[in-house]
């Protein structure tokens, strides 16, 4: 029965059962000196459940060895390969280090994220980002989703501007994107969401527009709004809900964040933006998840009342956007 569960796997004198494994990792530096020198990938929770990494130790027992497994990390070996997988639930995140010869590191990478695309699956309202680092910068991770949208727009988008140490950087999008998988295969991607949404590439506005077979446009040139990139949401939406009404909420939305950010000065005002990101990447859907919005709306209303009435704004319209998509916090 734990077995069917994946909650155990077998070994020639017993049973291995991950989540009572110890939290002390394997020593992995020996392995893999200069992280920064792997080809890298991370995968970003709303929350990270606790038998999530766990399951994936199960699910890849077969690649790591006895000592090199921990409860919330592994080392994989595949081909000539070697990955490093480590789960951090403080910062919600799986990261992921492979290195190995040359193109077939991707190899051992496309397994791992297989892996984990069917532990997702079979957890409902799991909100999971995949990331790209970006390779020799210190700078937040690129959400692989926009990377291929910037790809896939017409005309392309060959780069994506970041700030590092105060200087702007530009990457180009194809190096990262071919680290992570061949073109042939992540093009389909591009055509997979159902939404239409509107990416910040950090100055390059690209709209991706379904109702014309997927395709995407570079509708603007512009600024980088704050860090990072963003997701605006701010165009037409092809829902089924309200668009207009949608549309108007979000805009009021990105003008009544300003002033919460600078009171939020010294507070966690990041947790706010994730959760507000969130709530408008599932309320452009056609069929937005509710049990998602849910549980992005009562993280907001957590993160946010800190800092008192400045927040009723914000709140306000928050609530506004979830009750078009059917959800109604108390």
């Amino acid at each position: 029965m734990m077995e069917k569960f994946e909650l155990c796997f077998p070994v020639p004198d017993g049973l291995v059962v991950p989540e009572l494994m110890t939290e002390q990792e394997a020593e992995w530096k020996t392995f893999f000196p200069d992280l920064a020198k792997c080809l890298r990938f991370e995968l970003h929770y709303d929350f990270l459940p606790e038998g999530l990494v766990p399951r994936f130790l199960v699910a890849t027992h077969d690649l790591s060895k006895p000592g090199e497994r921990w409860r919330s990390g592994v080392i994989l070996r595949e081909g000539g390969n070697v990955a490093l997988v480590r789960g951090d639930a403080v910062d919600r995140r799986v990261s992921i280090a492979v290195t190995g010869p040359g193109p077939t590191k991707r190899d051992l990478l496309s397994s791992i994220r297989r892996e984990f695309t069917k532990i997702h699956r079979s957890i409902s309202a799991l909100g999971v980002k995949e990331m790209v680092p970006v390779p020799g910068l210190d700078v937040e991770p690129i959400a692989y989703d926009h990377l291929v949208a910037a790809e896939c727009a017409t005309p392309p988008v060959i780069t994506w501007n970041v700030v590092a140490e105060g200087k702007l950087e530009q990457i180009s999008i194809a190096r990262l994107l071919n680290g992570i998988e061949p073109k042939e295969r992540r093009k389909p991607r591009a055509g997979r969401s159902k939404d239409s949404t509107t990416i910040n590439v950090a100055g390059n506005y690209i709209e991706r527009d379904t109702t014309m077979g997927n395709t995407y446009n570079v509708t603007g040139q512009g600024n980088a709004v704050g860090k990072g990139n963003t997701v605006t949401n701010t165009n037409s939406f092809n829902t089924g809900l309200d668009s207009e009404a949608l549309v108007k909420l979000f805009t009021q939305l990105n003008g009544q964040l300003a002033p919460l950010k600078d009171e939020m000065k010294g507070k966690d005002f990041k947790v706010v933006e994730e959760h507000i990101e969130a709530i408008k990447t599932e309320a452009v859907k056609p069929e937005p998840d509710k049990s998602a919005l849910a549980v992005s709306g009562r993280g907001l209303i957590e993160a946010a009342t800190t800092v008192g009435a400045i927040a009723t704004p914000v709140l306000t319209t928050v609530g506004l956007i979830l009750k078009l998509c059917g959800v109604t916090l108390p």
